[in-house]
């Protein structure tokens, strides 16, 4: 548990930290009480939730239902919260930003021919998961521990130059330079070089220095953390033993294949250019830019994440077990090799094969759930090659042995072989040029197999044992007369469709038979086959919505409307204290600021634009504070923008609605005396490559000031607690003053406070100057002692025993 005291501080040190505010001066706060709150309390009167919605309904095969999240019965005026997609194969997830008091939820499934299933689902927990069918809930909502407030993943943010007592400085060139002892080293000057000694070493070195090059020796057992303001060169030093690599600014990497090996751990957030990029028993990840400009190599167990972009100009290897995961750009210009034992390659993101062969050793695994295109390349495959929910495209294919499962689009441009492995399609797979299968194929239903040419089939291709539904083999140019004289095996529930050929009857067993009266609907895998017994309702711009459900009918890349809660009424407040590192009064009307977010998806439950609203509606004090927005998308996805601009040298979008209050608003609007309008801000942006809704959430986004002040600056940024700082904070200032902010625990000070409170309401009564909140508000103490778990509507009452309403702001 953690206890603070809010007392009352002297006039000559409310000078060092507060601004003036002529007839009023912050500061004096008085006492609170003693507040004994739970060492977990994030201050939040809000909370994530996650939301998995199936569909059971099979009547329309696998078209779209639209699923509609409420909060309050629709048919009473309950407010949208969420819309999105479902199928049969596909959930729509998505997560929603509700505030703690609010305990149900109604839900709406809403099928292609426009009937409609709502249901009222109570919320017990941060995660809810629910299937409907055609007229009811078919499975209940499944209740997990609650989880607490989560903020999104974001790469590490760099550290300062290490400095103070125990650290060494380094500032001119160093003759073998060796770190012993656990020490600290800092190269704080630029243009110096360090000719490394061979170890072992034992400690860490930071890079902050500009053109700071390292030569000679090994890495052996040093921790180098280049930061942000820092740029390296590594030549000709071996690393052939433990050792980490920390890269938040510009490192270059040069030397051959195996004596820059990276053996540890290499961090990179920043750029990374490197002759060769070689993981050899060691861990490598990357949020940054790494461009090889000869080959990258993960080698011997070793893995590396990409996060960010990689581009090798050369080959890649995954070799002797080495696994790679990219959920973001992944880009090769040579021959694309995956070895064995098992070697592994899991592509989330983007990854693309520009002139290379793709080739896959015997017990290889590729996994694909992204997009996965090779148009100038031969996927030569032998091992497992799984391609879940993305989509494939290569130039030509040849199937050697091992198993290839599809469940999304595999595209050939040219020729496909299958020789000697098991072909699973789940979906539809499509052969531009000709195909010649000596080895057996499976279809599942309502999967199709489509190629222009069949040359020949001499094995089997097996439909669905059983069932009501078909799969289908179609020939769309000329199949060969060895299809025929050939003792391939149609069976199972597949139709063998060819307008130029029918097959002998021979050629068909168990249901299987020459035919193309089947109907396979379209899908974001499938261009579907025939036509439909069970037509939906319009859809116009094609998108697989139906018009009376899609908020965009005409708009083929955008389908539904998602809007945080309290939308039709304002959405909500966040109040800050801008004395950070500093402790303020608590008033909480420094800046005073509501919003309301409406964001726009497709039919495939991606992000495509932003709509907000902003409301500047008190500024109590003299400081120049800005304002912006962090949102986590990175900022090359922006397309377009109005109302505000995204701001520069920011690697995610951050988009700034104001740099100076003062010049925003005439007066403070915080006292009888200030009284003032308030200024309304509108933005919209759209975006390209966008996260899904359940990763981009529903309005839980990174709203701050920051204080530009002349002798304070951009740098000292004010978050709700447990929010990340951007790039631009300055990391130098975190601990200074009252500051606690930890990398897990941002923007606590050391008394366990906050500098900012998110209130789910647009119209929140904030206390006039000097007026501390827990004062103002009289269950505000409560709540915050039991952790945010009674009181939950502290702010929202107005009765006396809730609200001292002379101490609450009024025009």
């Amino acid at each position: 548990m953690k206890r603070f005291f809010l007392l009352a501080v002297s006039v000559l040190t409310l000078t060092a930290v507060s601004c003036k505010k002529d007839s009023v001066t912050e500061g004096d706060s008085g006492s609170t009480g003693e507040i004994t709150v739970p060492a977990s309390f994030n201050w939040g009167t809000s909370r994530d939730v996650s939301f998995s919605i199936s569909i059971t309904d099979s009547r329309f095969a696998n078209k779209i239902h639209v699923v509609s999240i409420y909060a309050g019965n629709p048919e009473a005026g309950g407010e949208l919260l969420s819309k999105g997609s479902a199928t049969l194969t596909s959930s729509f997830n998505t997560k929603i930003y509700l505030p703690t008091a609010l305990s149900e939820v109604y839900i709406v499934k809403t099928a292609p021919d426009g009937s409609k299933v709502i249901n009222k689902a109570t919320i017990t927990s941060s995660e809810v998961s629910l299937a409907l069918g055609a007229t009811s809930v078919a499975a209940s909502m499944r209740t997990l521990s609650a989880t607490g407030f989560q903020t999104a993943a974001v790469p590490e943010t760099s550290p300062a130059c290490a400095s103070g007592a125990g650290v060494t400085t380094i500032t001119s060139f160093s003759s073998d330079f060796n770190a012993q002892n656990n020490g600290t080293y800092s190269v704080t000057a630029s243009d110096v070089t360090l000719k490394i000694g061979w170890g072992p070493h034992n400690g860490t070195l930071y890079i902050c220095g500009k053109n700071v090059k390292l030569s000679g020796g090994t890495l052996n057992g040093l921790n180098v953390i280049i930061t942000d303001a820092g740029s390296a060169t590594i030549e000709g030093t071996q690393w052939n033993t433990a050792a980490s690599i920390k890269n938040f600014g510009t490192l270059t990497m040069k030397g051959g294949q195996w004596n820059t090996q990276i053996v540890g751990t290499l961090y990179n957030v920043g750029t990374l250019t490197a002759e060769y990029f070689t993981i050899k028993n060691g861990v490598g990840t990357n949020y940054g830019t790494i461009t090889s400009n000869k080959g990258i190599w993960v080698d011997v167990q070793s893995s590396f994440t990409n996060h960010g972009t990689v581009n090798s100009l050369g080959t890649f290897n995954a070799e002797n077990g080495g696994r790679v995961f990219n959920h973001s750009i992944f880009k090769i210009a040579g021959v694309f090799t995956i070895g064995a034992r098992p070697s592994t390659f899991e592509n989330y993101g983007t990854f693309t094969s520009s002139t290379g062969n793709i080739v896959m050793n015997s017990d290889a695994v590729i996994k694909n759930s992204g997009t996965f295109t090779a148009e100038s390349s031969h996927l030569e495959f032998a091992g497992d090659f799984t391609n879940n929910t993305g989509e494939v495209k290569v130039k030509s294919l040849t199937a050697q042995s091992g198993t290839f499962t599809n469940r999304c689009k595999l595209t050939v441009l040219t020729d496909f072989s299958l020789n000697g492995a098991t072909m699973k399609n789940e979906s539809f797979i499509d052969v531009k040029g000709n195909t010649n299968m000596t080895s057996n194929m499976t279809l599942t239903a309502q999967a199709m197999f489509k190629t222009n040419n069949l040359l020949g089939t001499t094995n089997t291709v097996s439909g669905p044992a059983d069932g009501t539904e078909w799969a289908l083999f179609r020939v769309t140019g000329t199949s060969a007369d060895a299809v025929n004289d050939a003792g391939g095996i149609f069976t199972g529930r597949v139709l063998y469709c060819d307008s130029k050929r029918t097959l002998d009857a021979r050629h068909f067993s168990n249901s299987a038979k020459s035919g193309c009266d089947v109907y396979i609907p379209a899908t974001e895998c499938s261009e579907g086959y025939g036509v439909d017994p069970n037509p939906s309702l319009p859809d116009t711009d094609k998108d697989g919505v139906i018009d009376v459900e899609d908020d965009y009918p005409t708009d083929p890349t955008r389908a539904y409307k998602n809007r945080q809660i309290n939308y039709n009424n304002g959405g909500s407040t966040i109040a800050f204290e801008d004395k950070w590192p500093y402790q303020g009064d608590y008033d909480m009307n420094d800046v005073v600021i509501s919003y309301r977010y409406e964001i726009g998806t497709s039919a495939a439950n991606q992000v495509v634009s932003v709509d907000a609203n902003f409301k500047l509606i008190a500024t109590g004090g003299e400081y120049k504070n800005g304002a912006g927005i962090q949102f986590n998308i990175p900022k090359d996805n922006l397309v377009s923008i109005t109302g505000a601009a995204a701001e520069a040298n920011q690697d995610s979008l951050v988009i700034i609605l104001f740099n100076n209050s003062r010049d925003e608003q005439s007066n403070w609007n915080t006292s009888a005396t200030t009284i003032a309008d308030s200024k309304e801000y509108t933005v919209a942006f759209r975006i390209k490559n966008g996260p899904t809704i359940e990763k981009f959430g529903v309005g839980n986004y990174n709203l701050f000031i920051w204080n530009n002040t002349g002798g304070f600056g951009r740098g000292y940024e004010t978050h709700l607690p447990g929010h990340q700082p951007t790039k631009l904070a300055d990391r130098a200032l975190f601990g200074l003053g009252d500051d606690n902010t930890t990398a897990g625990k941002p923007y606590y000070s050391k008394s366990g406070m906050t500098w900012a409170l998110e209130i789910p309401i647009s119209n929140f009564a904030y206390p006039i100057e000097k007026a501390d909140i827990t004062l103002a508000y009289r269950k505000f103490a409560d709540w915050a002692r039991s952790g945010g778990k009674v009181e939950t509507e502290w702010y929202k009452k107005t009765s006396s025993d809730y609200l001292n309403q002379e101490l609450i702001f009024k025009k």
